[in-house]
């Protein structure tokens, strides 16, 4: 991808993020495991694929234990913008904002998060989250450093804006 595309991508990208209107932003860098043996000594190696569906897998968890039977019910669960990164040198990750709920606590918040994200099959237990107070951690969500393909690794099947399509 030409860099000037590249730039317009991000612009897009930058823009959309903040017409997500999250309540009290959380910024979460959850490391997952790069490798895990399953049956008969078969090892999975983490990829783009799995690590969506770990992803999936870890905000069911989340969204469900916040919003109890509503999320199922009703479909009622965080807003959320996510990026995977990771290649040869650099160990898969994953990069959120979540919208933390009023109702909770930073703390049990971060706990919560935490719990959820070390039952899923990828997780790892090096886990980073801070409350965001500036623009500056959508800037660094959209860099293209560490990024395989800067748009295939934006994590859209669990990006979550809370508008109706």
């Amino acid at each position: 991808m030409k860099s000037d595309q590249r730039d317009r991508y991000k612009d897009e990208i930058f823009k959309f993020l903040l017409k997500i209107k999250f309540d009290e932003p959380i910024a979460v860098t959850l490391t997952e495991k790069q490798c895990v043996v399953g049956y008969g000594d078969t090892k999975f190696y983490i990829n783009n694929v799995r690590s969506s569906v770990n992803t999936k897998h870890f905000l069911n968890r989340l969204n469900q234990k916040i919003f109890k039977n509503s999320y199922r019910r009703f479909g009622k669960r965080l807003k959320s913008f996510v990026v995977m990164e990771g290649n040869d040198t650099v160990r898969h990750h994953i990069h959120l904002v979540l919208d933390k709920p009023n109702r909770v606590s930073f703390e049990d918040f971060k706990n919560l998060i935490n719990d959820c994200w070390l039952k899923t099959t990828f997780g790892y237990h090096h886990t980073d989250i801070h409350q965001i107070y500036s623009d500056g951690w959508y800037n660094y969500l959209i860099k293209c450093r560490t990024k395989t393909d800067f748009l295939s690794d934006i994590d859209w099947q669990n990006t979550y804006s809370g508008v109706s399509k």
